[in-house]
């Protein structure tokens, strides 16, 4: 089988014998012995650390949990990009600096209280692996680099879900209940679409918004 990959600059086509049955990751890996200076990363090999994020035909995927089988059911070709919206390294490695720069704005606490609300409540946001798919995927991450991302806006969710009394709430005001936070989101959903993890970050953003108006917090930023 062909597999078109875009390199830094330029796109390379590489084939392999490999079964249905394999992963795409498996296919970079049996690639990469062919040619040691393609650049991608992973790590666990089952879908937990979200490093080997890219885009598969145009859709974003993990390279470890995504067959060959069912990318060739639809189309003849594998075509294998990195990610959008982040700064590109090389080949199909992608920066998540401007990611993790964006959670720390939220500031997730490391220590919580032992009197939590059922898990249910904020189980999916707990899951998020930080593969960077629905930044990627989202189309406002990609037309403005001063949106906070569905990434941060899922984790302040899950952070007001948490409930504890001790809670700095002023994020909320400093950076979620701006032009450029839950209210720059058009509701594409794409990136609950693609999420691994099934976390719904679209969820949480609508969820936000929703708690902003019932906490009657001034929503002067939306637009």
């Amino acid at each position: 089988m062909d597999i078109k990959i875009r390199r830094t600059n330029h796109w390379q086509i590489y084939s392999v014998t490999l079964p249905p049955s394999a992963y795409i990751l498996d296919a970079l890996e049996e690639i990469h012995r062919q040619d040691p200076t393609l650049l991608f990363r992973h790590s666990c090999h089952h879908g937990s650390c979200g490093s080997c994020g890219i885009r598969i035909n145009g859709k974003e995927g993990l390279a470890c949990t995504t067959q060959l089988g069912d990318i060739l059911q639809k189309q003849d070709v594998i075509v294998i990009e990195p990610l959008r919206n982040f700064p590109l390294i090389g080949d199909l490695v992608v920066d998540f600096s401007p990611m993790f720069a964006a959670l720390n704005q939220i500031n997730l606490p490391l220590v919580q209280q032992n009197n939590q609300s059922p898990i249910i409540d904020y189980q999916r946001f707990e899951d998020c692996i930080e593969c960077g798919l629905c930044i990627s995927a989202c189309p406002i991450s990609g037309s403005n680099s001063r949106y906070i991302g569905p990434v941060s806006l899922a984790a302040a969710w899950r952070l007001i879900k948490l409930d504890q009394p001790h809670l700095d709430r002023s994020f909320i005001e400093e950076l979620i209940d701006k032009e450029d936070g839950v209210w720059r989101c058009h509701a594409a959903f794409e990136c609950s679409e693609v999420c691994p993890s099934n976390v719904d970050p679209a969820k949480g953003i609508m969820s936000l918004r929703q708690f902003i108006l019932m906490q009657n917090i001034n929503p002067g930023g939306r637009k």
